[in-house]
């Protein structure tokens, strides 16, 4: 217990100070004797009225709420919400965002099942009995494609993905202690769909040769170099646009990549073709990105894609991240042995590479030929 008196140095009488009630009492007893300050401070307690019951003033705590959950989440990465709409349902209507795609779906199904506002159902109740019929429900919808309403059909790789996002919120709540639920007991591989396993869209030598001559005018000549490194290595498109000049070594011709993903470096030696392309992308420089857009690093490389895979008349379906798949195909039909592919794309289980070790239509019709009567 604190002493309640005490005495300066430049005065002759004892002091008091003590708090009652969170209310702060101070002054100086009259007494020059320490018994009797004690005593002073004692009768002083007793004329004091002290309350019966104290009020505890703390704020109310709501049980945390889907759509609070997602706002802190996006909060937590970074992402900019923006102000103008309260409701986290108009703000990611007017949004470009990827949560827009697993945060709608899931809301309006919620809302169908509860009876009311999607978003403002308790994480706490979202269980697995809940979750079992959201497949079924999901594939009567229509797929949106920007604000076109397609007659494709919902995938079952998208509503996994769409099960992955929501078990990320949920964990997110669970390390931040906003919620108290076990996530041991949710058994989400019982959730999970098989995914038709469809080929893989990757890139002829034909349409490289129509892609690559998109990136020879002056606007565009900024992106063949890193489009090109990401074919020739099959690595992900942030390891490549994010490669720092310190991390190529021309002298043992290596490059040293920052695996995102699995938080680790993955080392790569480089062939002729690759050096030379590290060559003239870093130039004299020493330190720095050494893929530069216009002098700074590449913030977005898809929509360049996009308009170069338009202007060469390819109508697949393409993305960036299959000059990856590509580049792996390839080395599957010339033979590389899978235990090699999966040091190139660095893979972390060998079950991913296996997709490109799958033999084509030509192959197979090779292989029947030989049953056939000479």
């Amino acid at each position: 217990m604190v002493n309640p008196v005490f005495k300066h140095k430049k005065s002759k009488y004892y002091h008091y100070q003590f708090n009652i009630a969170n209310k702060r009492y101070f002054g100086s007893t009259k007494e020059t004797n320490y018994r009797k300050a004690l005593d002073y401070v004692k009768k002083l307690k007793d004329t004091i009225e002290t309350p019966t019951k104290i009020i505890n003033f703390k704020k109310k705590v709501h049980p945390l709420t889907f759509e609070q959950a997602v706002i802190n989440k996006l909060k937590f990465n970074g992402t900019a919400l923006d102000e103008q709409y309260e409701d986290l349902h108009e703000r990611l209507i007017h949004s470009t965002w990827n949560e827009k795609c697993r945060y709608l779906p899931l809301a309006k199904f919620f809302q169908i099942k509860t009876g009311r506002r999607g978003s403002k159902i308790k994480i706490a109740d979202i269980d697995l009995t809940l979750l079992a019929d959201y497949p079924a429900w999901r594939r009567k919808q229509p797929k949106i494609r920007g604000r076109q309403i397609t007659n494709e059909k919902i995938k079952d790789s998208s509503i996994n993905r769409e099960f992955q996002w929501l078990k990320m919120i949920m964990n997110f709540a669970c390390k931040t202690k906003k919620i108290a639920i076990e996530m041991d007991t949710y058994k989400w591989k019982e959730l999970q769909l098989q995914e038709h396993q469809s080929e893989k869209n990757i890139l002829t030598y034909e349409e490289e040769i129509r892609l690559f001559k998109q990136f020879d005018n002056y606007h565009n000549k900024h992106f063949k170099n890193p489009f090109k490194l990401l074919l020739l290595t099959g690595q992900r498109i942030g390891m490549v646009l994010n490669l720092q000049i310190e991390n190529v070594d021309m002298e043992s011709r290596k490059i040293y990549f920052y695996n995102t993903k699995a938080k680790r470096t993955h080392e790569l030696p480089m062939n002729d073709e690759i050096c030379d392309l590290m060559k003239e992308s870093i130039g004299g420089r020493t330190t720095g990105y050494v893929f530069l857009y216009m002098g700074k690093p590449f913030k977005n490389a898809t929509n360049a894609f996009k308009n170069a895979l338009r202007n060469a008349g390819i109508t697949k379906r393409l993305r960036l991240h299959d000059l990856r798949h590509t580049c792996g195909t390839r080395l599957s039909a010339n033979g590389v042995p899978i235990q090699v592919i999966q040091k190139i794309l660095d893979h972390t289980d060998i079950k991913t590479t296996q997709q490109y070790a799958r033999t084509s239509n030509p192959e197979v019709e090779n292989a029947l030929k030989t049953l056939t009567k000479q």
